[in-house]
């Protein structure tokens, strides 16, 4: 069973890596929209399909996702605080580039430390 303190260590890794801000929710509190997934590859495909391991179609979508939210207690969310403007520039791909490191970096050492991802 995961403690408190093993939570925070994760959080305050995630934080030292750069983001703004990070908090632990229980996983049933994500909410997870069939329509968002065809966003990525639907009537409009986004200029970054194929491109994030944490995207389609690197990613089996919604019923997949439920499926590991079923077995999971926690998640960590994390936050990375810039311009509105920032998000609608070519500096968007860097920052979430940054994004995805972090939470791959938090991911690492939660395994390392005896936590299982699935």
């Amino acid at each position: 069973m995961i403690s408190k303190q093993h939570l925070e260590q994760l959080t305050q890794e995630a934080e030292r890596l750069g983001a703004s801000a990070c908090a632990v929710i229980s996983s049933k509190k994500i909410l997870v929209k069939d329509d968002l997934a065809a966003l990525c590859n639907g009537e409009y495909t986004c200029p970054n399909y194929g491109l994030a391991a944490s995207c389609p179609p690197s990613v089996e979508g919604p019923a997949e996702f439920r499926k590991w939210q079923s077995q999971s207690k926690y998640s960590i969310t994390v936050k990375i605080e810039l311009p509105t403007s920032v998000m609608f520039s070519d500096e968007r791909k860097g920052v979430m580039q940054r994004l995805h490191q972090i939470v791959a970096a938090v991911e690492q050492k939660a395994v390392a430390t005896g936590l299982s991802l699935r």
